[in-house]
């Protein structure tokens, strides 16, 4: 099993590649705001950058998650998915 850990920090991202990982999982925590994830459907005009890394431009007929402060969410490997719209401010 393959595990790699990512911390990450978006603020204004738009327009974010959609993914199929063939042999990882991901794992999202929200520190803070959210962000909007879009799930499973099908990638348009994936390409293979690495050997099981794939990317498109967008994924059709996915369905869309909004993840807030405190939510956990994984995605499984072979499960398409993408960021879809930039993360927002939590109020304080």
């Amino acid at each position: 099993m393959e595990l790699r850990v990512a911390i990450q920090h978006e603020n204004n991202k738009t327009g974010a590649a959609a993914e199929l990982h063939d042999a990882s999982d991901d794992v999202y925590y929200v520190l803070e705001g959210s962000a909007t994830l879009v799930l499973g459907g099908k990638l348009d005009a994936p390409k293979e950058v690495e050997p099981g890394e794939w990317r498109s431009p967008k994924i059709v007929d996915g369905k869309t998650f909004e993840i807030n402060k405190g939510d956990l969410v994984v995605v499984r490997r072979a499960a398409r998915h993408t960021n879809a719209a930039p993360p927002t401010k939590s109020s304080p």
